[in-house]
């Protein structure tokens, strides 16, 4: 027999018992866990919670780092030996 679905209230989400599980999860060591459909669904169901809160979290302020280093590289530095004062 095949285990198709989870039959635990409250482990696909945010709760408590949910966090528990994946912190279970993410400290287990047997790799052949990972092979079971119902893991990847559990796992898919929390990624596209904290999916989100990495973008933000991590693509928005290397973004904003980004731009910056871009403006002063290619701004800055450009015009401060021409105009030291505006600078």
């Amino acid at each position: 027999m095949d285990l198709q679905y989870v039959d635990v209230p409250n482990i696909h989400t945010n709760t408590p018992v949910g966090m528990d599980f994946v912190k279970a999860l993410s400290d287990c060591e047997d790799l052949e866990l990972f092979n079971n459909g119902v893991i990847h669904i559990l796992i898919d169901n929390h990624w596209q919670y904290w999916s989100f809160w990495s973008r933000v979290f991590v693509g928005l302020p290397l973004s904003i780092h980004l731009l910056v280093f871009w403006y002063w590289s290619n701004i800055v530095l450009v015009n401060i030996k021409t105009d030291p004062d505006r600078f």
